[in-house]
C-alpha cells in the first residue's frame, strides 16, 4: 500500500511558519538594578575614600576589637546608607599596582547594610602573601 506524499508546497509552508511563543509567566520578574557602585582610593595619609560611583555607601576600615579608628589593613567595610531588602549581588575587583600587579580582592559577610571587602596579594613569598591595602571597585546588583 502506497503512502501518499505530502505536496511540496505544503511542506514549504510547515517549515516556515511562524513557531508558537511560549507562555508568559504570569508573575513578571523585574530586571537587575544596578543599586550601588564605586571606586574606594587608597592613600596612606588618608586611608579609604569614596573616589567616584553612586553617593548612597561609605567607606571605612574594618573594626578592630578594643581599637578606636582602626588602621587600614586591607580588610574594607562598605555601608549603604539605607538597608538592602532582599538579595543582592556583588561585584568586587582590585587595581593592581607596580608593587602588586596581582592583587586580588573577595567579599563576604554580607548584610542588609553592608559588605566586607579583602585585598590581598596572590603572589610573592610566604611573608608578603597576605592582605594589603589598594585601590578596588564594586558593583552592588538586586
Amino acid at each position: 500500500m502506497a503512502t501518499k506524499k505530502a505536496p511540496a508546497s505544503k511542506k514549504k509552508a510547515a517549515a516556515t511558519a511562524p513557531a508558537t511563543a511560549p507562555a508568559k509567566s504570569a508573575t513578571a520578574s523585574a530586571a537587575p538594578q544596578i543599586t550601588h557602585h564605586g571606586m574606594i582610593a587608597f592613600d596612606l595619609a588618608t586611608s579609604y575614600a569614596h573616589a567616584s560611583g553612586t553617593a548612597n555607601w561609605s567607606v571605612r576600615p574594618i573594626d578592630w576589637p578594643g581599637v578606636p579608628g582602626p588602621p587600614p589593613v586591607g580588610q574594607i567595610l562598605i555601608t549603604f546608607d539605607q538597608p538592602i531588602k532582599g538579595p543582592y549581588t556583588v561585584l568586587v575587583s582590585a587595581c593592581r599596582s607596580l608593587d602588586a600587579p596581582m592583587i586580588a580582592a573577595n567579599y563576604g559577610e554580607v548584610s542588609p547594610t553592608g559588605f566586607v571587602v579583602i585585598l590581598f596579594n596572590t603572589v610573592g613569598d610566604q611573608s608578603y602573601t597576605s592582605v594589603r591595602n589598594g585601590n578596588f571597585s564594586f558593583v552592588v546588583i538586586q
